[in-house]
């Protein structure tokens, strides 16, 4: 429960946005450890965070969740049973060398013009592909007569040149841009690589009414592939000279039996230490994940107040509803 007006005398604050607004309201009480308004937070003072929806207590220099059944059950569900979601299933690598490659999101919405180039670089060994009209040659993509078939084409062309990357096509990633294009195209490593080591970006001399946009994955506060964490801009037209692919995991990194979400085909996959293998493990109802919550699922259930919980059994999935969100999960072959 939250109190609205602050009550210094039992160390509770209130109700604030973030913890720099609670920081902000001490200060102007002069309630900080200098009491000058210039310090910090005394310890044991508490707040309500109204944008995470949790109690938090200031314990040993720093704000520390105050965990109940509502946070418990977001957190297992969001990111400590099932980890980073992932764009597409071509991420996830086999093997002693495997891990989860780091990609890159695409969408061509005007063709380019012969001549045009698209290039991928990692700062060592970058890779130019030439846009031309009729047959393409070696490191050459054929334009096509629509968008689609250029980025068909993009793929092609990285399958039988590209001794780093690769390229898929699909039609749901739309959501990730502002004008939804009917196909998209990831760029992804073919090996896995940690995102400390990797330095990939990508870039294009784009004339006429050649148009691609770029959802990026790489500021400081992205650490998977949700819509939330996406940031789409023009491809830039000159070399961004820094990493703009998103993060990756090496095989030393991964964790016996994590999972990951993929949003392209709304699946689950499992990391098998032994076998050293992706597996199928759980489909997890991502749909809507995209918008970087626990997934918002109207009609899965009747959603319960805040803090509640319940789950029902709809078609033989299970979904657990909290706040109005919804997450089903069900069997896959």
């Amino acid at each position: 429960m939250a109190f609205v007006n602050p009550t210094r005398q039992h160390d509770y604050m209130g109700s604030f946005a973030d913890d720099a607004a609670c920081l902000a309201f001490v200060q102007a009480q002069m309630w900080d450890t200098a009491g000058t308004g210039a310090g910090t937070i005394q310890q044991g003072f508490v707040y309500d965070d109204t944008t995470l929806n949790v109690r938090k207590v200031w314990q040993n220099g720093a704000w520390e969740v105050v965990a109940n059944r509502a946070w418990v059950t977001a957190q297992i569900i969001a990111g400590r049973t099932w980890r980073e979601t992932l764009l597409v299933q071509d991420q996830l690598v086999n093997g002693a060398a495997g891990g989860i490659s780091p990609a890159i999101l695409l969408s061509v919405t005007g063709l380019p013009t012969a001549t045009d180039t698209l290039t991928i670089e990692d700062g060592v060994a970058p890779e130019t592909y030439t846009f031309v009209a009729g047959a393409p040659g070696a490191f050459e993509i054929q334009i096509g007569g629509t968008v689609a078939a250029c980025m068909d084409n993009i793929v092609t062309s990285l399958t039988a040149n590209s001794l780093l990357w690769e390229g898929v096509v699909t039609a749901e990633l739309d959501p990730f841009f502002a004008a939804p294009t009917a196909v998209q195209l990831v760029i992804c490593r073919q090996l896995a690589q940690a995102t400390a080591a990797n330095t990939d970006r990508i870039f294009a001399t784009l004339t006429g009414a050649g148009a691609i946009q770029v959802v990026e994955f790489a500021t400081a506060l992205e650490s998977d592939y949700e819509l939330t964490a996406g940031t789409e801009a023009a491809i830039p037209a000159a070399d961004p000279a820094a990493r703009r692919f998103g993060f990756g995991r090496a095989f030393a990194a991964l964790a016996d039996s994590e999972r990951h979400a993929l949003l392209e085909i709304n699946e689950g996959f499992m990391w098998e230490a032994d076998g050293q293998t992706w597996r199928r493990s759980m489909v997890p109802d991502v749909a809507a994940n995209l918008t970087g919550v626990v997934n918002p699922n109207a009609g899965a259930g009747t959603p319960g107040a805040i803090g509640d919980q319940f789950t029902d059994t709809v078609g033989g999935a299970t979904y657990v509803n909290q706040d109005g969100t919804a997450t089903g999960w069900a069997v896959s072959a």
